[in-house]
């Protein structure tokens, strides 16, 4: 189903094309009617109602029945039917040459009449996040996405969803940024999951269009290339988030914090995964509560690479203990080796790797083997199953998008 302000858009455009198609016709038909009459149909001003119907439609058709020219009746009304012989096969031409360049290029016509409207890059879930805030804005607010792999099926329900424009190919190319209409775009929001690619397309717009800069938006996923780029065009002139951090304060701040305020001396903090998520909630955790723990132990399949690249980038705090384990969350022989580090303690527990079910799987497992632990585990987008779950067993659940979308500036979405 396309959103109302597509279906206003497609309806106001059916309004004028019919519109004109109506006003075509009734210039020849009333012509005929006044007494105007082809060379070759003299007797047409006599013809009954159907038949100037008929021979007006005709005009609509290229080439038409051969009438000849308008030459008898008053100058008025051969005036009159000189517009209908030449508007109408002009309207169905029109007609037609859409129709091909929508078969060859479905959105050119609409690339072409493109104005105060948003550039997302990429389709994924951090950019269908931005347009279902944005459709509850902005509804009327023409979106064109590009996206480099056309099998992704989050386009389809851009289309369908949310009446966005998608256009395939690499956001970075200088070729596609110009059929873009950037000089006219209200904002850019490079979202996909390529830094790299995000960067030098921000480059290039910087280039093409100076004055967009301050209008375009890039993610940046990996922290310490945020952190490095401090100096750069892009960071200086664009604005830059990295939604691993939004979402690591948002839940340091707001619940990690607080319990470790409501508990007695030093705590223990368990984190089930260490990619970038686990990795920037613990760089927060030294920042903001580091005296608040005394233990923390990491979980994940790769623990052991992910600890040597954290201490390289940010550096393990020395008021603190650290356990690194290497294993597969679901092996029970991980968890034998973690649980005799946290069963004297009432341990925090952070289940934040980025696969929602592998999150779940865990933090069953966790409950049954850690009864007394507080439990939180991190989904992107928090579904009706996940509430009820936690509900039921007892632990806490964050939602990731819920945490962005509350932190997207309001300046994002205006015109």
């Amino acid at each position: 189903m396309m959103p109302p302000g597509a279906l206003r858009e497609q309806w106001r455009w059916f309004r004028v094309r019919g519109s004109v198609l109506v006003l075509v016709f009734a210039c020849g038909f009333f012509a005929l009617s006044a007494g105007a009459a082809p060379s070759d149909r003299i007797g047409l001003a006599d013809a009954g109602v159907l038949e100037r119907a008929y021979y007006t439609l005709t005009l609509f058709v290229l080439g038409g029945t051969d009438l000849g020219v308008p030459a008898f009746g008053p100058a008025w009304a051969r005036a009159l039917l000189w517009v209908a012989y030449f508007a109408a096969p002009a309207v169905t031409a029109s007609a037609l040459v859409e129709a091909i360049a929508t078969a060859v290029g479905p959105g050119w016509f609409r690339l072409r009449r493109m104005n105060n409207h948003v550039v997302l890059g990429g389709a994924g879930r951090l950019s269908m996040l931005y347009l279902a805030r944005l459709r509850r804005q902005d509804p009327r607010c023409p979106v064109v996405i590009v996206e480099s792999r056309p099998e992704r099926a989050a386009t389809q329900t851009a289309k369908a969803l949310f009446g966005a424009e998608v256009v395939f190919g690499d956001i970075s190319d200088f070729g596609l940024l110009s059929t873009l209409r950037l000089g006219r775009a209200r904002r850019v929001m490079l979202l996909t999951g390529n830094d790299f690619a995000n960067l030098e397309a921000a480059s290039k717009i910087i280039e093409l269009h100076p004055d967009l800069a301050p209008r375009t938006v890039v993610h940046i996923g990996d922290l310490q290339l945020l952190d490095a780029l401090e100096q750069t065009r892009v960071r200086v002139l664009c604005a830059t988030f990295n939604s691993y951090r939004v979402a690591a304060k948002n839940l340091v701040r707001h619940t990690i914090a607080e319990h470790f305020a409501g508990t007695e001396g030093s705590d223990c903090i368990v984190l089930v995964g260490f990619g970038r998520f686990g990795q920037t909630v613990l760089s927060e955790l030294q920042a903001c509560a580091g005296n608040d723990f005394d233990t923390a132990v990491i979980v994940d399949i790769q623990a052991t690479r992910h600890a040597l690249v954290f201490q390289e980038k940010v550096g393990f705090s020395d008021s603190y203990q650290r356990h690194v384990l290497d294993g597969d969350i679901h092996d029970p022989a991980v968890w034998a080796k973690v649980v005799p580090l946290i069963q004297a303690r009432h341990p925090l527990i952070v289940v934040g790797c980025g696969d929602d079910p592998v999150n779940l799987r865990a933090a069953l497992e966790l409950r049954r083997r850690c009864p007394n632990a507080r439990l939180v585990v991190r989904s992107f987008a928090l579904s009706a199953f996940a509430k009820e779950l936690a509900e039921e067993k007892d632990w806490d659940c964050f939602g990731v998008a819920e945490l962005l979308e509350r932190s997207m500036p309001n300046e994002w979405f205006k015109p």
